[in-house]
């Protein structure tokens, strides 16, 4: 489902602003701004696929990135309230990270072991191989 055109020029908008704060550094700015972001968004918000789910996926790394990491696992809980049908392991693999910054290594494992079975490995692709490393042990 896409956004109404009013909200999706909004969001645009905010997205600009969210690049410059993010080029800067200024995460914590970013975090509101995405926050901000989701609250626009129609009920039911987990049927905006597209932008939804990208945009709590920022979250989650937002939020892990500036030590949040309670905040982060909230917002990797949420994407599995989004249809996982297309989704191809994004929503284990966000959540094995979150659990992996928590030192839960067993249930970071199992998540990204789904990760890793359902993305047919292309999720790692590019990201820190320390995730690897645990899958590995």
């Amino acid at each position: 489902m896409e956004l109404p055109i009013e909200i999706q020029a909004e969001f645009d908008s905010l997205f600009e602003l969210n690049e410059h704060y993010f080029e800067a550094g200024k995460y914590d700015k970013c975090i509101e701004i995405h926050e901000q972001a989701w609250s626009l968004f129609p009920h039911p918000k987990y049927d905006y696929l597209e932008e939804g789910y990208a945009l709590l996926q920022g979250l989650v790394y937002l939020n892990l990135k500036v030590g949040k990491i309670m905040e982060s696992e909230k917002w990797a809980r949420q994407l599995y309230l989004f249809d996982q049908s297309s989704l191809l392991g994004t929503t284990e693999f966000a959540l094995g990270q979150v659990y992996y910054e928590m030192e839960r290594m067993d249930e970071a494992k199992e998540q990204l072991a789904i990760a890793m079975l359902k993305s047919e490995g292309r999720i790692f692709e590019n990201e820190d191989p320390k995730y690897l490393t645990l899958l590995a042990e």
